[in-house]
């Protein structure tokens, strides 16, 4: 097989068929496509959960950067996220406040 990227139906089918419980080399068999191309593609896109980013925040208020927390979690094996990502979902959370909000945290 060569490479070919996936496209958009074949994620929403990947999706479907994760949530219905097939494992990634099931849904590789039916889809023709190498396991790590969809082993990758699902690390790629995966999204943190409300638990995740509510941990981010506990360590965040303890006086953590987003550096700090990310080395944090790599070194006891909890969560994999980037300061970036970390940088642009806090930047999303000010632009939805009003300014007397931002400014009175």
């Amino acid at each position: 097989m060569t490479y070919a990227q996936i496209t958009l139906q074949e994620r929403c089918t990947l999706s479907t068929l994760r949530q219905h419980g097939y494992s990634d080399r099931a849904i590789a068999r039916i889809r023709d496509r190498s396991p790590s191309t969809l082993s990758r593609e699902v690390r790629r896109n995966a999204r943190c959960s409300t638990a995740d980013w509510a941990l981010v925040e506990s360590v965040l208020c303890e006086d953590f950067g987003p550096e700090q927390l990310v080395g944090w979690c790599m070194r006891f094996g909890i969560l994999r996220i980037s300061h970036v990502t970390i940088n642009r979902r806090h930047r999303k959370q000010l632009s939805l406040k009003t300014p007397e909000e931002v400014y009175a945290a």
